[in-house]
């Protein structure tokens, strides 16, 4: 009886190691569980700024953020770490699309430029074509006056017009 009894003894303090052992690691999966609700939504979080979904996920970042305040402070340690990567990750997004958006506009300033100038190139061009064409007609304008004046000269003919 007394080896049931030391036995029993055994056997209960082993149980009740085994259930100290397994405590910390429900308490870590009860955590982990209340944890999941908010880790769910970060994971979405990461997927949406992978596609560039800046709004969408802004938009859930905050959600998960007004979630986040309202944690104990021992969870708020444990997802910390994550939360400030996020905010990171979509902080360098949102710059990033702004340096694009300032890039485009600068290309786009730089073309409308581009584009007056040239016309302002072409326009001088026009201008200076027909100012070739009036000089050219006034030249031969110039030459057949002179022609006739010539040929009336060789007959003593002096007409009015020219």
């Amino acid at each position: 009886r007394q080896k049931t009894e030391e036995e029993k003894k055994g056997e209960l303090e082993k149980k009740k190691q085994e259930e100290e052992l397994k405590k910390p690691k429900l308490e870590e999966e009860k955590r982990q569980k209340g944890l999941e609700k908010l880790y769910r939504p970060l994971d979405k979080v990461q997927i949406l700024l992978d596609k560039n979904k800046l709004e969408k996920a802004k938009e859930l970042y905050l959600r998960c953020r007004e979630d986040y305040l309202r944690l104990p402070d021992d969870k708020k340690a444990q997802i910390y770490d994550r939360m400030e990567e996020l905010y990171e990750l979509q902080r360098q997004k949102e710059l990033d699309k702004r340096k694009l958006e300032e890039q485009k506009t600068e290309e786009r300033i730089k073309k409308d430029k581009e584009a007056k100038r040239q016309a302002e190139l072409e326009k001088k061009k026009r201008e200076e074509e027909l100012k070739k064409q009036k000089s050219k007609r006034q030249k031969r304008a110039r030459e057949t006056k002179k022609q006739l004046s010539e040929f009336f000269h060789k007959f003593d003919f002096y007409p009015f017009f020219i």
